[in-house]
This record gives C-alpha cells, structure tokens and sequence, in this order.
C-alpha cells in the first residue's frame, strides 16, 4: 500500500511539472448550449366546398352530371372527399346536423323498417351516409388520383365506390361520423445549428399518403315513404356540415369494407347542445357500453339518479341514438339550486361489452344556449382578402391560426408574419382579414392567369377545436 502511495505521489507531481505552461485546464473551462428540439407539426384537412343532395320521393328521373347518368334514387347527392395534406395521421370527425325545415313535420327513422312501414299521413325518411369503400377515391371530370393540387372544389364532385352494408343512419339534430386518414409526405433536412423547435420551414410536402390512404369520400342515401303526399310541404332539409380533426391514436385502423371509417373503440360521452343531453358513441370490442346504470349529479351534497325514474319526482330518461335526454324535473331541481350556473357535471356509470362497471364524466347543460354555429369565410372585394362572420356558441370563431395557400406544392401562411421577414403579419379587424402585399405578390406573379387562388384556413373553435374552411381569394 505505501509503494501504492509513493507511485502515484510520484504520477501526480510529474503531471503538475510536466503542465506547469498550460494557463487553464479543460475542467476550468465551460461550454453550454441551448439545444433545439426540432418538431413540426403541420396540419392541413381539405374538405368540399359544396354540397349538391336532393330528395326524390318519388322516383323521378334526376340528372346528375349533365347528361351521362339519369337516376332514380330517392336520396339523390354527388359523391363528396376530404384530404389529409398534415403531417400526422389524422381523425377527421364530421358533424352532420339534420334538420326539417317544415316544422318538424319530418321524421328521421332509425330502422328502415319505419318507412316501409308508415302510412300515407306519414313523411318518415330513413336518411344515411354512405362512406367509401376501400378503392381509391378519384376525382375530376375525367377520374383520376388526387394530388397536391386538388382543391375543396374538386372534392365537391368526387368519385368513389360506396361501402355497401356501412351505412351510417342519419337522425334529426347532430350526428358524428369520424374517418381516419393518412398523413402526407413531407421531404427536407435540418441544418445542425439552426435554432429554434419550430422547424417547419424546412420541409415541404411531396405528396399525398400512398395507395390512396390520405383521402376518402362519402355520399348520402336512403329511402323515403312514397305513400306521402310530399307535395304538401314547402319547404326543404337543411344538411349542415361541421368538420374538425385530432391526432389519430396509435394503431387506428379504418372499419373493415371501409377506407376510412373509423369507430373509436372507447366509450365517448359529450354534452349535448339542448338542456338535460348527453351524446355518446358507444365505442367497440369489450369496452364498449353495453349498458348505462345510472346518471348521477350532486346537488348540495347529495347524488340523485336521473336515469332512472324516482317515484313522485320524475320519470326515466330517455336513452335512443346515442343520445340521453334526462327528463325536465329531474334537471329543474338542479336549476333551482344552482341558478347561476349554465351546466353541472354529471357522472356517469355503465356496464361495458366484457361486464366491467365503468364511470365517465361529462357536463350537462343547465339552461338552453343560442344554437352552435360555426364561422362563415367569403372571398373578399379587395385583392387579398377575405370577409367573415365568428358564428355563435362552442362552435364559433375564437382566434384564427394560419390562412395558409399552396405555390407549386409548398404552403406558406400569410396571416402570420415570415420568419425571415419577407412578409408581416396579416390584419384582421372587424370581421376582415386582409393578408399582407408581399405575400399576394408571391402568388401574383406565381399564377399570372388566374384570377383567385383558393386558401386554407385554420382557426380555433370557442370550445377549444381546432378546424379548418377553405375559400377563394383574389389576386388580382
């Protein structure tokens, strides 16, 4: 142990000797960076811009594109795609809102059955939406793949094979139907030393999701009791449409027969728009809701089951499509103790497909709220810009992210000033966005001969969703 001792005495004193010329040592030195963590995340849903559907009770021959195919069906609609230019696989979720236009003289069956049923004083359709198979959906005149290019206008007149046996019924009021779509591809690189985590402007997208896997359609279908007098009514239906996106979760798959339908696997439970609703989709495989036990909400300390009926208070709630309407007594007493407040939060217990007791928790509306409608972007008067309306409820304009536009396959934004100042940020005021003058010249004098380019807008919801609207804007 002392020759141990004495040789790296010795080992020590050398070294020091040996550096007496070295001003300071690697340990006395510092070096830090700030290392970026590069990431980006690109999202851009193309939807159609037109809807063109008509209902036919009667068979009468339908024109459907201007000569080549006359049909008879009594739900008569063009074929309709959505795209997924993101960067991330993508759960497209489409709101459809039915509604009868003749004060709700019309009902909306959940069975077919209902209308081969019904009687010469009843108006009854079982409307339906009809997704795509898993073919590749073409559009244009001439059918052919969609690519970078393809517009909402091109999508408002798609063509695709329908999924037979997958129709989704349509019923009055809101209806949901998600479909899973495929990221794009992106190409580029980084430069090691570029800072900042956005690094977006780095790649660029190279084209759609291969085999077709980034785009789908859908169409509209149904039957409707030809023994009705129809020509009793004046008036119309109202097929409104709300689409917004989220991430898709790892290993979705679409609905076999399907390109792209989706049914989430999890129990989903929302608010519903009117008072006392709850809207939920029961999800699949064994934890799916088999059936609901109870709704419970506190009220001062106490729970109270509105599900069920309470002899002398009120009666069962009312449990059909995916909806739960609690009964109007049952919510009165919460109101009553809670007047100030527009929901309560409501607990939920079911049974799922594999027997487990599950919970969930949702809010319930208190008091009614102006009907959710969602912004409305048109082209504006000027070179450059766009008009719009906010909307109302969850559903109306909170803030606007990107009004992006495409130039040769690469999207750049105009509403949010360039990062190495080519552009500023565009203004937006009083219900007018006008987007900066470089920028337009950029598009300008990139499509000489056209007289609009069509733009991507990206835009948060008051509830919280991010959704899209695409619209033309005028170059010149």
């Amino acid at each position: 142990m002392k020759k141990m001792k004495k040789a790296l005495a010795f080992a020590l004193s050398a070294s020091m000797v040996m550096g007496m010329s070295i001003t300071a040592s690697a340990a006395e030195q510092e070096v830090s960076v700030d290392a970026p963590i590069y990431a980006y995340d690109v999202t851009n849903v193309i939807v159609p811009t037109d809807f063109k559907v008509a209902f036919n009770p009667n068979g009468l021959d339908v024109d459907k594109d201007g000569g080549t195919t006359i049909v008879q069906d009594q739900v008569v609609s063009k074929n309709y795609g959505i795209i997924n230019k993101s960067t991330k696989d993508k759960v497209i979720t489409v709101t459809f809102n039915v509604e009868d236009l003749n004060e709700d003289k019309i009902t909306f069956a959940s069975d077919p059955a209902d209308v081969t049923n019904a009687t010469a004083d009843d108006y009854v359709i079982n409307l339906t939406l009809v997704p795509a198979d898993s073919t590749e959906v073409k559009v244009g005149a001439t059918p052919a793949a969609a690519d970078l290019t393809t517009t909402g206008a091109d999508l408002a007149d798609a063509t695709m094979t329908p999924a037979t046996g997958k129709e989704k019924i349509l019923v009055a009021g809101e209806n949901d139907v998600d479909f899973l779509l495929a990221k794009a591809d992106y190409q580029g690189k980084i430069d090691l030393g570029s800072t900042g985590n956005n690094v977006a402007d780095d790649f660029t997208i190279s084209g759609l999701a291969a085999n077709g896997d980034g785009i789908t359609a859908f169409t509209f279908g149904g039957t409707m009791n030809a023994k009705a007098d129809w020509t009793k009514l004046t008036k119309g239906i109202r097929i409104t449409a709300v689409y917004s996106n989220d991430n898709a979760p790892d290993n979705a798959t679409p609905e076999t027969g399907t390109g792209a339908l989706y049914e989430n696997p999890n129990p989903v439970f929302k608010a519903g728009n009117d008072v006392g609703t709850i809207k939920y989709r029961s999800g699949t495989g064994s934890d799916a809701v088999a059936s609901i036990s109870k709704v419970e909400m506190d009220n001062a300390g106490t729970s109270f089951d509105g599900y069920n009926a309470v002899a002398g208070a009120w009666t069962d709630a009312v449990d059909e499509n995916g909806k739960i309407t609690l009964q109007p007594e049952y919510m009165a007493y919460y109101l009553a103790t809670y007047p100030n407040d527009a929901a309560r939060e409501a607990t939920i217990t079911y049974v799922t497909s594999g027997g487990d007791t599950k919970t969930a928790t949702v809010n319930v509306r208190l008091k009614a709220v102006e009907a959710a409608k969602g912004p409305s972007f048109k082209t504006g008067s000027a070179v450059g810009t766009i008009n719009y309306t906010s909307g109302s409820g969850n559903n109306a304009l909170a803030s606007v992210s990107k009004v992006e536009m495409d130039i040769n396959g690469t999207i750049y934004d105009g509403y949010n000033a360039e990062g190495s100042g080519a552009w500023v940020a565009a203004t937006d005021s009083n219900g007018l966005i006008t987007l900066p003058a470089a920028y337009m010249k950029f598009y300008i004098d990139g499509y000489a001969s056209d007289t609009t380019r069509e733009a991507t807008i990206t835009y948060v919801t008051v509830g919280g969703e991010t959704k899209t609207a695409t619209v033309d804007v005028k170059l010149r």
